[in-house]
């Protein structure tokens, strides 16, 4: 294998196992293959973002070689993008993203756009301070931004987050999905992000403005009536988990409208706990709406029997819903 190739690669990868294809109820709108016949067995790594040019042929013919037949490359993030794009700062010199559909399709490889959102990651300074100042960003409980806050609790995770109770905000993560479809020949687009940062998120003006409105509260004592023990707490997380859930709804609709054979996947959270109360983002349940063509779990372990168990655990949430599961292997962790 092209060692060069090899070095382009981030160093997360996942086996895609004991697939059918799951675009549901829809055989029948196009001549041709059947949606139902999308793919039966994936073999895909996940490609991380970067500004310079990448030597995508060598790159895909790695890969072919080695058996994978998709790829998972990042493209954009909530404030960037490395090919020219409507929505997004692009911060790159050429189109990647065009080039790797090119060299990927050239060797019989699928291509499912990998976005990061609501993460600013890569974002140019101008756009970040614009988003900032317009109060379209996350801050915690206590009143920090992310990149604070995320390193007194111990992650490494600088960048400033959307707030996805923000209507732009939300736009902006269904516009700069759609754009992918729209532009491009990509065989599907992959949420990674789409969910909060933790459960110390998100608490800014705008959370308690909608959040008071919404769920028809007057003179509500914020943050401490939805923080921890606070009397409205249960009420203010499923309201967190309908703003990822409604948001991922309403992207995965439009780009089935748009294309019914661009499958929509998540890289999907490992823990169902986690997911539920501090995420925001229960996978599962977008599965059973359809909202989701597959799902790449993140089960990233250095233990085969913690592996075994993670996977485990997620069986009986996907079992009824017929859509395909992926297990993702964290080779970073070996």
């Amino acid at each position: 294998m092209n060692s060069r190739a090899l070095t382009s690669l981030i160093c997360l990868a996942f086996l895609f196992v004991m697939a059918s294809c799951s675009m549901r109820n829809i055989a029948e709108e196009k001549q041709g293959n059947s949606a139902l016949d999308y793919v039966a067995e994936g073999r895909g790594t996940w490609i991380g973002m970067s500004r310079r040019a990448r030597d995508w042929d060598s790159t895909m013919a790695a890969l072919a070689d080695a058996g994978f037949n998709m790829v998972f490359p990042c493209m954009n993030t909530g404030g960037a993008a490395i090919y020219p794009s409507d929505v997004l700062p692009m911060i790159s010199e050429g189109d990647e993203l065009a080039a790797c559909i090119e060299a990927a399709h050239r060797h019989g490889i699928e291509v499912h756009v990998w976005r990061i959102n609501w993460y600013m990651s890569s974002a140019p300074a101008e756009f970040a301070r614009r988003m900032m100042d317009e109060g379209r960003i996350q801050c915690s409980w206590d009143g920090k931004r992310n990149g604070p806050k995320m390193k007194e609790l111990g992650y490494n995770q600088p960048e400033d987050w959307l707030c996805p109770s923000h209507p732009a905000n939300r736009e902006l993560e269904k516009r700069a999905m759609l754009e992918l479809v729209e532009k491009y020949d990509v065989d599907g687009v992959h949420f990674d992000y789409m969910r909060f940062s933790n459960d110390h998120f998100c608490y800014c003006d705008g959370c308690r403005e909608r959040f008071s409105e919404q769920r028809g509260l007057e003179n509500l004592s914020w943050p401490a009536e939805v923080w921890k023990e606070g009397r409205l707490r249960e009420v203010y997380l499923d309201w967190r988990r309908d703003l990822i859930h409604s948001s991922a709804r309403e992207i995965a609709d439009a780009v089935h409208e748009l294309d019914p054979y661009v499958c929509v996947n998540l890289a999907g959270r490992n823990s169902p706990y986690w997911c539920t109360y501090s995420d925001g983002q229960q996978w599962w349940k977008w599965m059973d709406e359809g909202i989701l063509d597959f799902l790449c779990a993140m089960d990233y372990q250095a233990d085969a029997e913690k592996f075994q168990r993670a996977v485990e655990s997620h069986i009986p949430l996907i079992r009824a819903t017929g859509v395909p599961y992926y297990c993702g292997l964290g080779l970073y962790e070996m």
